[in-house]
């Protein structure tokens, strides 16, 4: 019995991990988007409410539909990536955000 506790256990923390990887991926391709992005893939619109609540992005999403008892997002415009989330993509891929010309210039005026 303890083992299939500790087994549940491992299991969900990796899900978790899985889930907040996925989000991170999901940060890191919208810093390449130009704004505002249109997200319509639900398994996007979870990972930008997750990006949202934890103050990485600005986003508005449509007026949930409910179907059947459940509610449902059909869409999702992100606006912009705030400097908390600008933060984490550079502590996570060490990746400036601007782009080369971003860079070039920080190097020309150092």
């Amino acid at each position: 019995m303890e083992g299939d506790l500790k087994a549940l256990s491992v299991k969900k923390s990796h899900t978790r991990m899985s889930q907040a990887s996925a989000c991170y991926k999901l940060l890191e391709a919208l810093s390449r988007l130009p704004f505002p992005a249109v997200i319509s893939a639900a398994e996007d619109i979870h990972k930008v409410l997750a990006l949202r609540s934890a103050g990485l992005i600005e986003a508005e999403t449509s007026m949930p539909i409910c179907r059947s008892g459940e509610r449902k997002i059909e869409s999702a415009q992100v606006t912009a990536i705030t400097s908390e989330g600008r933060a984490t993509l550079q502590r996570a891929w060490g990746r400036c955000l601007g782009g080369a010309e971003h860079a070039a210039g920080a190097r020309h005026a150092a």
